[in-house]
């Protein structure tokens, strides 16, 4: 039975992970920092800024200029931000709402910090919709560790196996299943690959896929 529902944010409730590409790129370019970007983005999505750093100065060196690279992405996310504003995932926050009156309890999970989920809640007016807000700085390992997702369900008080994550990313998709929940992936710049889809419940296009399969999951138990 479903009784909370656990959301990544990046690329699953905030269409933000294009613009992120698009600010990693553009970073990299001007510092000369010439290397496999897809290769980049594919090892990358889902961990946090600790272990996104670790991988890149184990990866392409200590003499990587990866603290310029950073600053300059957060510049260009301001910008695009301040000129586009935060676009949300096709469903959000409909399918939100239709959970919470349903009585599961919903959680934000993601790699990213505090400072920057809050920012993201007020721009969205999301605010004091989650009943849980998970980030990278509350754990010692990111994704696709299960640590994230087992933290924030005994938050919420509920069972590993009464909760569904639902991700975008590969790290994601594999940190949910490791955890022992149901685990739907509503992909976004990575597609569901031969590897990943065992691991999944549920493949969803959008958003609004998720409550039709909670529907008739916690049906089967009544």
């Amino acid at each position: 039975m479903v009784q909370a529902v656990l959301f990544d944010m990046d690329g699953t409730v905030f269409d933000t992970e294009t613009i992120y590409r698009r600010g990693w790129i553009r970073a990299a370019k001007e510092v000369g920092f010439d290397v496999d970007m897809e290769d980049f983005f594919r090892n990358v999505c889902g961990l946090n800024m600790n272990d996104i750093t670790a991988y890149v100065y184990r990866t392409y060196g200590e003499d990587t200029p990866f603290e310029k690279i950073r600053e300059l992405r957060r510049i260009y996310l301001d910008e695009e931000l301040k000129e586009g504003g935060l676009p949300l995932k096709e469903g959000v926050p409909s399918v939100l709402y239709a959970l919470k009156e349903k009585g599961i309890k919903i959680a934000l999970v993601t790699s990213s910090g505090p400072i920057l989920v809050g920012r993201y809640l007020q721009m969205s007016g999301l605010e004091g919709v989650f009943d849980v807000i998970m980030t990278g700085n509350q754990v010692e390992h990111s994704k696709p560790h299960p640590e994230i997702f087992l933290k924030a369900a005994e938050l919420l008080g509920i069972a590993p196996k009464n909760c569904v994550v639902v991700e975008d990313s590969p790290n994601g998709v594999r940190a949910g299943h490791a955890a022992g929940m149901y685990t739907v992936m509503v992909p976004d710049l990575h597609p569901c690959t031969a590897e990943l889809r065992p691991l999944l419940w549920h493949l969803c296009d959008t958003l609004t896929d998720l409550l039709p399969l909670i529907d008739f999951e916690n049906k089967k138990v009544n």
